[in-house]
């Protein structure tokens, strides 16, 4: 299994030091269980993505916002497989 982690949001809250996705990695990492991986940018998670993919495996996406945007970028330059 493979954790690609993009940077958190605050929810229209004030955002709190130190509650990013670096330190979200960090704390992941720590327990052993998976190694995350920190994508800094769309850029990048399109760049990372497609070596850590193979045949028959499962992406599942989350997020709010607009990761629907990037979801559909995602799709186009993996050519459409969903």
């Amino acid at each position: 299994d493979v954790l690609v982690m993009m940077e958190v949001y605050p929810a229209g809250e004030t955002r709190i030091s130190g509650a990013d996705s670096k330190a979200l990695c960090r704390a992941i990492r720590i327990r052993g269980q998976v190694e995350p991986v920190f994508a800094e940018s769309d850029e990048a998670l399109f760049e990372i993505l497609p070596g850590l993919l193979a045949d028959d495996d499962v992406l599942l996406v989350m997020g709010a916002g607009d990761i629907g945007t990037t979801v559909r970028e995602l799709e186009s330059r993996m050519g459409g497989q969903n």
